[in-house]
């Protein structure tokens, strides 16, 4: 680990150099007047030091506050290292521990110095979202109330256990999740069933998707998770004027419509429980003519947040730091003690993130390496990234607060967003609006493992994101608002004669 020790030394170095520089400039401001140093005015300047360095208008904070959007000044611009701090303050007030008394909401009990607290077997905010499956339901019918509890699957009613999670058959090979609400390696276990991720262990990543309250009483409201009101939607606008279909936008103070994916591995050596946020969940798989289930503990290996906000949308995509390796990293030899989906003693198909054949036994790992470094400064084009030295500040904030949080060992892989705002204000069966999104490559190598490639982000696959079909629109081209979650609606039996008229 001697290069990321060695990115924290530079950036100590530049903090003592621009704390120099602010006292030079002190010291010629007052002409050589003595001066009185108080804790505040070093915290306030180290704050400043901070602020410069990472060059973002709101630092994030260890804090249950969940923006909507990037706060800018009068006469700023919008810029990476801006939005790189909006999702890091998104992980943090998603991943603070929930309300028992409303899901989707932070317990504003919950000191800081709890935040990440290993073993903690209460959800966190993003965890009592609505999952998919619980509101696009068969007949489309309508779902429960936001506060209804989760139910358990009947199929694993026999080994139920008290806070168990469900993650039913999210394996990437299962056809019976709709996958197309994510990017990359989601979309391709539709078109390949042969997409799944294994892990060294030889376990199987799996994975679920939710959204916030603020998204889930928008479909409610219109009935989107009926297939036929969709395509209502759409034909009232064309008529009427309007997107048909629009997501409610998020602003720095309140938030938008969220929607969350995670990535689970099963954590089968009790030890990492101290490293990982951790879940107890229902595992089967409901392809299966007689699925078993079982119930696991499971790590949080990556962490997908899409909110509305800025007129489109943000993809920020978080990772644990003992996932996989980059390339460079494996040449500089600058390496975690361990990686869950990478090892250097591979004997068997070690071709980098290569796709698993039909007949390969699932327990064989897949050697997953990231194709690009987690970006610095300019890395990743004209443009002013900081990801790696903004992650090693925050994972340094987590450990003043909470020396052992889980949190400490996330990294923000980066974010999608959009430069300028493309307004999506009418129906349309072309892909919408994203050629201004930045950066142009980023993928999550647990959750994207084989779409890492040069000039292929989030939104190339979310522009073209469609309502569900029905027997109103058996092939639709609309467009869902970049949401591929809509596409899960059905329609009602009773209605399906009638849906032309």
């Amino acid at each position: 680990m001697q290069g990321r020790g060695s990115m924290r030394f530079i950036y100590i170095t530049l903090a003592v150099f621009m704390m120099v520089a602010v006292a030079g400039l002190g010291r010629t401001a007052n002409q050589g007047q003595a001066l009185e140093t108080s804790a505040s005015d070093t915290e306030l300047s180290q704050a400043l030091i901070d602020q410069n360095y990472l060059n973002c208008f709101d630092l994030p904070e260890i804090s249950p506050e969940l923006p909507g959007a990037p706060r800018i000044e009068d006469g700023m611009q919008m810029s990476q290292n801006i939005v790189n701090c909006f999702a890091w303050q998104e992980f943090i007030a998603l991943n603070w521990t929930a309300s028992l008394d409303h899901d989707g909401q932070a317990d504003m009990s919950i000191p800081a110095s709890m935040f990440g607290e290993p073993g903690d077997e209460r959800p966190v905010v993003w965890e009592t979202y609505k999952e998919a499956y619980e509101v696009f339901l068969p007949n489309a019918v309508a779902p429960n109330p936001w506060n209804a509890e989760q139910g358990i699957p009947e199929v694993c009613m026999d080994v139920a256990v008290e806070g168990a999670r469900e993650l039913p058959s999210l394996a990437k090979a299962s056809e019976a999740v709709q996958v197309l609400d994510e990017f990359g390696q989601a979309n391709s276990a539709v078109s390949d069933p042969n997409a799944w991720l294994t892990a060294q262990s030889g376990h199987r990543a799996h994975y679920e998707v939710r959204m916030n309250e603020v998204e889930f009483d928008y479909i409610v409201e219109h009935e989107f998770y009926n297939a036929l009101k969709q395509y209502e939607a759409v034909q009232e606008a064309l008529e009427e004027g309007g997107p048909g279909i629009y997501f409610p936008l998020g602003t720095p103070d309140e938030p938008g419509a969220i929607e969350v994916k995670g990535a689970w591995i099963e954590l089968d050596n009790p030890g990492l429980i101290n490293r990982y946020l951790t879940a107890e969940a229902y595992i089967y798989n409901e392809q299966e003519e007689d699925p078993d289930c079982y119930v696991a503990t499971m790590g949080l290996i990556g962490l997908h947040i899409i909110q509305k906000s800025n007129d489109q949308w943000t993809w920020a995509t978080f990772e644990h730091v003992q996932n996989a390796p980059s390339i460079d990293e494996i040449a500089r030899q600058d390496l975690e003690d361990v990686y869950r989906f990478w090892s250097p003693n591979c004997r068997v198909d070690c071709l980098p993130n290569k796709k698993p054949s039909a007949d390969q036994p699932y327990d064989q790992p897949i050697q997953v390496v990231r194709i690009k470094d987690i970006a610095d400064v300019g890395s990743w084009g004209s443009f002013q990234n900081n990801v790696a030295s903004l992650n090693a500040w925050m994972q340094a904030q987590i450990r003043n607060i909470n020396p052992d949080s889980v949190f400490q060992y996330y990294e923000l892989v980066s974010v999608g967003w959009p430069v300028e705002e493309i307004k999506n204000d009418h129906p349309t069966t072309s892909p919408l609006p994203y050629q201004e999104i930045i950066p142009a490559s980023l993928a999550n190598s647990v959750m994207e493992t084989y779409y890492q490639q040069p000039g292929i982000n989030c939104s190339d696959c979310h522009s073209v994101a469609h309502i569900a079909p029905s027997s109103a629109d058996e092939s639709p081209e609309w467009r869902s608002d970049y949401s591929f979650l809509l596409s899960r609606a059905d329609e009602p039996e009773s209605d399906s004669g009638d849906a032309e008229e």
